[in-house]
């Protein structure tokens, strides 16, 4: 019983250490990527914070965390890769696979840290947003931090029902940033919205649409990893 409950702490001391995982079956392997997934969520946090309290500490907090997250996914993958030539066909396309998840992860990163760049200009310009577009972005944020948690509940479970919830909670983002941009377009032509914060606000729309078809892109990979 004690070895075994060291074995369950030990993972705790660096949370940046997935490759312990490798050598154990394929859930256990992807239940030690939620590191990975729950700084995604802290990046979220850290850009919604930015947004709605025009502070810079939190894009540069969004900055630290995209480094952090981005190294924790690199070693990752180095230790995938490294393990993929030593296994049996059937193991290497698991594991070449989850390397496609990884580099889906990757992309999700990065258009989450993406945000940082119209937030700043919305900060340093003191752009003001209507209360139309600052509740769509707001309410963007906080589906798109829930998608999140449910992405890591499926990879862990492989729960068909995870699965279908995470597709059309993905393909609902979609259709809402899209639906956002038209309104918001038409808010712009009857001189409601103001043009200087037009970019911004739809540069924050593409950015989660494209961490959406991502997503969709690691639940697809998952169902063929079990």
């Amino acid at each position: 019983m004690e070895a075994r409950k060291v074995a369950k702490e030990k993972p705790r001391k660096n949370e940046s250490q997935p490759q312990a995982a490798l050598n154990q079956p394929s859930d256990e392997l992807v239940d030690a990527l939620s590191p990975v997934i729950e700084n995604l969520r802290r990046m979220l946090g850290a850009a919604r914070h930015a947004f709605n309290r025009n502070n810079l500490e939190d894009v540069q907090e969004l900055t630290r965390l995209r480094g952090v997250t981005s190294q924790e996914i690199k070693a990752t993958l180095e230790q995938v890769e490294s393990a993929t030539a030593k296994r049996p066909e059937a193991e290497r396309i698991r594991l070449v696979r989850i390397h496609e998840i990884l580099n889906h992860m990757q992309l999700i990163c990065e258009n989450i840290a993406a945000l940082g760049e119209p937030i700043r200009k919305k900060i340093l310009d003191k752009l003001l947003f209507t209360d139309k577009a600052f509740f769509d972005v707001n309410y963007v944020f906080t589906h798109q931090t829930g998608l999140m948690r449910s992405l890591l509940d499926f990879l862990k479970t492989d729960n068909q029902l995870l699965r279908k919830y995470s597709e059309e909670e993905a393909q609902n983002l979609i259709e809402v940033c899209l639906n956002a941009a038209t309104e918001h377009e038409n808010r712009l032509i009857e001189g409601i919205c103001l043009p200087q914060a037009s970019p911004v606000f739809l540069g924050i729309l593409d950015h989660m649409r494209l961490i959406c078809r991502h997503v969709l892109g690691v639940v697809k990979l998952r169902g063929g990893t079990s």
